[in-house]
Order: C-alpha cells, then structure tokens, then sequence
C-alpha cells in the first residue's frame, strides 16, 4: 500500500544563511539530503510529493517525486526568515489528514518504521520525546528571546518537554487546526515584533521554531492521544530503520549521505552530481 509522504523546501532561511553556514553550502547539502530521503521511500514503494517555491523546484526538479506543488511561492510576506519550520506548516496546511511530512534529512529504511507510523490511531504521530534538561541551551536561547512576548492559550513558558517533529503526521482535524492556528499566531506576533526579529538577524543560531514548533506541539497535545515513533531510549533508531541527522550535524556527515545515495539509486545520484555542479555554475537561479 502506499501511502502519502511530504517534503516541504523554503528556499529563503538556507539562501539567508541559516546557523552561519553559507549558502551555497546549505543549498547543496540540503539537495543530496533531500534525494536519499526520496530514494529510500521509493525503496519501499511510497508515494512522495514536495511543497517547494519556485527556486526550490529548479534545484529538486531531478528528483523522483510524484508530484512537486509551488506552494511555498505563496508563502506570506510577514513571516520571518527565522523561522523555517512555517514552510513545513504552509505545506501541511494544504495536504490531508494522514499525510506523512519528514524533514529533508529524515530516512525512512524499513517497512517496520513504515508500518509504526500508519498503524498508529493517535491524533497527531511524532518523532520522538524531547528532554530540555538535555538541550538547555539550545531552548534557553529560543526562549530568552521571546520571554517578553505573551504566550497564547494552552502553552506556558517552562521548559521540561517537547516533541521532535522531524516525522509529522495528524490524524485528528481537530488538533491539526489546534496547532496550526497556534503556531501562525504566534508565527506573527514573533515576526511583527521588532526585538525578536533584531536579535534574530544578531545571532543566526537562535531557532525561536523549536519552541513554537516543537515546545507547542508537546504542550497543545495535552489532551490528545500522540504516538512517538521512538517511544524510548532503549528503542533505538537504528534498529527500526529510522534516521534523522538533525541540524548543522548534516554538513560534515554530506560524503556518508553521497556514499548512501550512490549505493541507493546510482542514477539519482549522477543526476545530484550534474544538479550541484549546475548550482555552483550559477545555472539555477
């Protein structure tokens, strides 16, 4: 059976030089990211469509998607750069109950990771459980430069638990409505307000959608049944065919990714190849 899995591209944050790494840099990685993404759903025979704007639909054209939509071209001129996750949200916006988004960087190896996923009667499934205390920094930061906004109804300011959504599905219209209408709230109030937008242009870094995103995800499903596709710490991602290689972690790790590729769909791969050199020519514009 297949079923429907979702990519989303917003140009803009890579091409702004999101974390301090160039763009070119970014650009590239994210387009070998995104290819072994697709070739391991293609593996298991799985649908896959891509919401991109128009610059990403010239850099992922090459790519075996079943249908590429520009929906990201209509992106509204009010969100900030800073928060990258709104393209993922303008794309699940538009898609239907059950549809399956994955970020770029998210493989997919297994038909028992397949199977957790659509198998599951929750409202919303996610990727796993996230501990703060483990990554203080990182949410200290996000929170800090938003602690003088007020916060909307149903979320708070502490700091003990979100969700990693690097897997995203809902299954409940009522909480997809829920949470999407919370996060382009508050999407909003962070981009109209010119001390968070100040200090985001100040320290790249700061990624203010790991507590609108993922911090709201956790404290909006309070009264919803959620499933983690990682339900633990003893159950390892490994050994359900599950990988996300999360954040600036991917840029030193892009030769494993062309190695995996390779190995994968040797086609796809010569197209990555011809599709890089392309970008760095000034080819794709």
């Amino acid at each position: 059976m297949k079923n429907r899995f979702v990519h989303s591209y917003w140009s803009k944050p890579a091409l702004n030089e999101r974390w301090e790494v160039d763009k070119n840099t970014q650009t590239i990685t994210n387009m070998w990211y995104f290819a072994t993404s697709v070739a391991y759903l293609k593996k298991l025979n799985q649908e896959i469509v891509l919401h991109t704007d128009s610059f990403g639909k010239k850099l992922l054209d090459h790519i075996p998607y079943d249908q590429i939509c520009l929906t990201l071209d209509s992106m509204p001129e009010w969100i900030d750069v800073s928060l990258w996750a709104s393209g993922k949200m303008v794309a699940m916006e538009s898609e239907s109950l059950n549809s399956i988004h994955i970020d770029g960087d998210v493989f997919i190896k297994t038909k028992n990771c397949l199977d957790k996923i659509v198998n599951s009667d929750a409202d919303v499934v996610v990727q796993s459980l996230e501990h703060l205390n483990e990554k203080v920094i990182a949410y200290n930061e996000a929170m800090d430069s938003m602690k003088h906004l007020r916060f909307p109804e149903g979320t708070d300011k502490s700091l003990i638990h979100a969700y990693n959504t690097g897997l995203l599905c809902f299954k409940s219209p009522e909480f997809k409505k829920l949470f999407l209408d919370t996060y382009f709230g508050m999407a909003k109030v962070i981009s109209k307000n010119v001390i968070c937008t100040d200090t985001y242009r100040a320290n790249k870094f700061i990624a203010p959608d790991i507590i609108i995103e993922q911090k709201f995800m956790y404290d909006l499903s309070k009264e919803y049944k959620v499933d983690t596709l990682l339900n633990s710490k003893h159950e390892s991602a490994t050994n359900i065919g599950y990988q996300h290689v999360i954040g600036t972690h991917k840029y030193p790790q892009i030769s494993n990714c062309k190695r995996v590729l390779k190995m994968l769909d040797p086609e796809l791969y010569k197209r990555c190849e011809l599709k890089e050199h392309a970008f760095l020519n000034g080819e794709i514009r």
